[in-house]
This record gives C-alpha cells, structure tokens and sequence, in this order.
C-alpha cells in the first residue's frame, strides 16, 4: 500500500507475514528516492511509538527558528547535525534542544541510514535529507533537499500509523 506520492512524499508499507506478524516491510519515498536503503523491515510497536511520536511534533521553534532564519534548508541541516558533534564548534548548543525538534524519521532500524529534518518556513517546508553511510565512504555528505507540504506529510505518516494499527488488532 503506497500512502502520498513518490515525488514529494510517500510510505509504502508490504503485506503482512504470517511468520512474524510483528514484522512488516516499510519504505519511505521523498523526491522520488527511496528513503530505507539498508532495512526496511519494521518492528511493528516500536515503529508505530516512534512513528505517531513525528506525528505529535511541531518542528519549528521560534526560540530556535531564529539562528536558522538566514540559512539555506541544507544550511540548517548541517548546523543542526554539527551541534551533536563533539569536534564542531557547534557542539552541545543550545542544550542539544535544537536536534530533537528538527529530527524526522529517526525510527530505529528502519531509518538508521538516514539523517532527515524537516523545517517549516513561512512560504514552505522543506525535507532534508542524507544517507551517512555514503558519507562515510567518500568522506562527504550529500544533502539532498524535497518541498513538501507539512500538512500533507503528518497526514501521510498518521494514515501509516492507522493502518498498521488495523493490522495488529
């Protein structure tokens, strides 16, 4: 079942496994690219807890959305990620408050690949993504950047939510 739409943003979730009904295949899509490249098997529960949880938040934070304003979305990205780096200068600013609002699709196993934010703007919102493994190979991380409407994403993730919840009754 495909939730969204493959060039802005999209989840498709596989059949059920009558071996492991905890088990089920979930890829996320964003700009035609498929999000889950090394696992997307999904542990059901803890995909659903953490799943609902992105659908809860609000991504933006006027305290924070203020040292962000004259950044690129990839410019974002980058100053976020170096505030968790103990090497960056950036490192452990603002309290590591900053990460957590912007953070999208950390999901366990199913995403560990997967570095995302999402950031609302007032004329747009933005998903950011990379794949860290690739980074650590070549020695430089590639951003890639989707508009999306952030309405449309938290409606596709709480469809995702509900369905999976219908499968586990």
């Amino acid at each position: 079942m495909l939730i969204g739409n493959k060039s802005s943003f999209a989840i498709e979730i596989g059949g059920l496994n009558s071996d492991h009904p905890d088990l089920r295949l979930v890829d996320f899509w964003a700009g035609n690219t498929r999000l889950c490249i090394d696992d997307n098997t999904a542990f059901v529960p803890q995909f659903l807890a953490s799943l609902e949880w992105e659908t809860q938040k609000t991504f933006c934070s006027p305290q924070h959305d203020k040292v962000l304003d004259h950044k690129t979305p990839v410019e974002m990205a980058i100053f976020i990620k170096s505030t968790r780096d103990e090497k960056s200068a950036n490192y452990g600013l603002h309290d590591d408050e900053i990460y957590p609002i912007y953070s999208f699709l950390d999901l366990g196993p199913t995403t560990d690949n997967l570095s995302a934010f999402l950031f609302r703007r007032t004329n747009a919102t933005h998903l950011v993504y990379s794949f860290w493994r690739d980074a650590k190979v070549s020695g430089e991380e590639v951003y890639h950047t989707v508009e999306v409407d952030f309405d449309s994403v938290i409606q596709i993730c709480r469809t995702a939510v509900k369905e999976l919840k219908k499968d586990m009754m």
